[in-house]
């Protein structure tokens, strides 16, 4: 079992993009702006991406689609499910059957896919509290093992200050509870599952990290480049000559820079990883799509400067 898989990703990403598309030439069609048609084009899948909730609510239906079907399609005889609710992150849909212990999973960012597994595959059951080491959140959550992956579902989600501090204690206990439910029922058919001998020793790719954080800091400063030439290209206050444009190139540059890194960042520790099992090749991955990705809107946002003067006659 897999959370994220590329080419799903692939998949929500050409469905954000035809949306930023048919925004982009809208608004520049109502605006008479070629210029700023063009920046929207790139810029809006950006900005869609980050309203999570909106994606998770068009997405939501044909995962559950996927699992409904599948479901019957396998014979699930009691099925309960639970749907994850982390924050700025995609959901999931996790379907137990609670005559067998089968596993039924479909994530968002991979809708038109069922994945199963048996009780006896899962590792290392538990429900706890964690936090996250940038901004200091902290969650409740619970979470399996299936052969090296992780796969965690958060069942509340604190404030920055740390849970007990400023959140209702029965909040919390409510939110265990409810992890505490799902565990045991995987666990009454899978008795060891909470030995925590197993895969104690794969240890976390810190390269895939390092390489997820360069290519998410690229996309920022992509769209810092793209939101600098839609000012330049609306604006009647700024001359059009190429220093208009400098900034604009100055990010673009940079941008690059930082998607390069995390490609080769991603691309290794992809490689370190199939030498030896770690923890986190999802950051590895995601590092390498986003960068690829945004390496493509970089030569898109390039080809459109040189477009643009090459209009004004700043070059021949």
């Amino acid at each position: 079992m897999k959370k994220n898989n590329a080419f799903g990703i692939i998949i929500l990403f050409a469905m954000i993009s035809a949306s930023g598309y048919l925004l982009g030439t809208v608004l520049g069609w109502i605006f008479d702006l070629t210029g700023f048609n063009w920046t929207l084009l790139l810029t809006v899948p950006f900005s869609m991406m980050l309203f999570t909730d909106l994606v998770n609510l068009i997405v939501y239906p044909i995962a559950r689609s996927t699992m409904n079907k599948n479901i019957k399609k396998h014979n699930f005889g009691m099925p309960i499910s639970y749907n994850s609710r982390t924050k700025f992150t995609f959901k999931s849909i996790l379907c137990i059957d609670e005559e067998t212990g089968r596993v039924g999973y479909v994530s968002l960012s991979d809708p038109f896919r069922f994945q199963m597994a048996n009780p006896g595959d899962l590792s290392r059951i538990r429900s706890t509290t964690g936090s996250v080491a940038r901004g200091g959140r902290r969650f409740v959550f619970f979470e399996f093992y299936c052969g090296d992956n992780r796969m965690r579902f958060p069942t509340y989600w604190a404030g920055r200050h740390g849970i007990g501090m400023v959140i209702n204690p029965n909040i919390v206990q409510n939110a265990l509870e409810e992890g505490n439910r799902i565990c045991n029922l995987l666990l009454r058919f899978n008795p060891g599952g909470n030995d925590f001998s197993v895969n104690r020793n794969i240890p976390v790719s810190k390269t895939g990290i390092r390489g997820f954080t360069f290519s998410l800091i690229s996309i920022y400063v992509t769209v810092g480049a793209l939101m600098t030439e839609a000012i330049t290209a609306i604006s009647h206050s700024v001359s059009h000559s190429f220093a208009s444009f400098i900034p604009s190139y100055v990010l673009i540059f940079i941008a690059a820079g930082l998607a390069i890194t995390g490609l080769v960042l991603g691309i290794k520790a992809l490689k370190d990883a199939s030498v030896s099992p770690v923890r986190g090749k999802g950051y590895a991955k995601a590092s390498v799509i986003i960068s690829l990705i945004v390496l493509i809107i970089i030569i898109l946002i390039i080809w459109l400067l040189i477009t643009i003067l090459k209009d004004l006659g700043v070059i021949g």
